[in-house]
């Protein structure tokens, strides 16, 4: 019996926006509004601004209107939680989770900062512990499209630990029809584990064309750490595609 689910599945039409926070359905300029509801025009165009510098890898530039914005507002959850993206991409797992815990000092609920928190020992390979975190979030009943993220997750630290029954199980569990490229990203992810690249790819193509490649940024970077696909550079991000409708920085959505 094969661990993966064969399916027919035919296309769905989706009327989606490009994704923000990871995947809600309003332009990231209107996301960083609503993140800092109330703050100075001055200090949301500085956001806006560090959101283009993160999402184009700069993050010397990124750190430094992180700097200019606290100058305007200084240390807001958004702009800690930043800070701690942009460390934990460096590897600087100590101060990254300090980033976010400052954040999380602010807002208790900040989702962000506290999903975060588990993407750090994610990368340091400390699967069960990243488990944890996640498992974690699951439990608080999240909207359907951060439960995906969250299954998504926990279903590679599973898979990263060669445990293929139990990845099975919960790669059978993946919702479709979904709302995001969950479900997809996540046959990839069996294929690329079990060296199927052409299968994996196949997948990818299904779910960006389904969801897109910007909504699909946060299942795609897993693929790029893990050395599984290369991640394209600024300059070669699709031509259609404005780097300020990228999701803000962190690798979690608002829950």
């Amino acid at each position: 019996m094969t661990h993966v689910r064969s399916i027919t599945h035919s296309i769905f039409l989706y009327s989606v926006t490009v994704a923000t926070l990871l995947f809600s359905t309003v332009p990231a300029s209107q996301a960083v509004e609503a993140a800092s509801k109330g703050f100075p025009d001055e200090y949301r165009e500085t956001m806006q601004r560090v959101l283009r510098a993160f999402t184009a890898r700069d993050f010397r530039k990124a750190n430094e209107l992180l700097d200019a914005a606290d100058q305007i507002i200084p240390d807001t959850p958004m702009a800690l939680n930043t800070r701690g993206a942009i460390a934990i991409e460096e590897h600087r797992y100590v101060e990254g989770a300090s980033f976010c815990r400052e954040a999380l000092k602010k807002d208790p609920n900040y989702f962000p900062s506290r999903f975060n928190l588990g993407e750090i020992p994610f990368m340091k390979k400390d699967y069960v512990e990243a488990r944890r975190v996640f498992n974690e979030l699951l439990g608080e009943k999240p909207k359907p499209d951060v439960k995906e993220l969250l299954l998504f997750r926990i279903f590679l630290t599973y898979l990263l630990e060669k445990n293929d029954n139990i990845a099975a199980d919960k790669l059978a569990d993946m919702p479709f029809p979904c709302d995001t490229g969950a479900y997809y990203y996540a046959h990839a992810a069996w294929e690329f584990a079990h060296g199927n690249r052409e299968k994996a790819a196949s997948w990818i193509r299904s779910g960006d064309w389904v969801f897109t490649a910007a909504r699909n940024v946060y299942f795609a970077d897993v693929f790029y750490d893990l050395g599984w696909a290369e991640r394209p550079a600024a300059s070669k991000l699709p031509p259609k595609l404005d780097p300020s409708a990228l999701p803000p920085p962190g690798v979690a959505p608002t829950k």
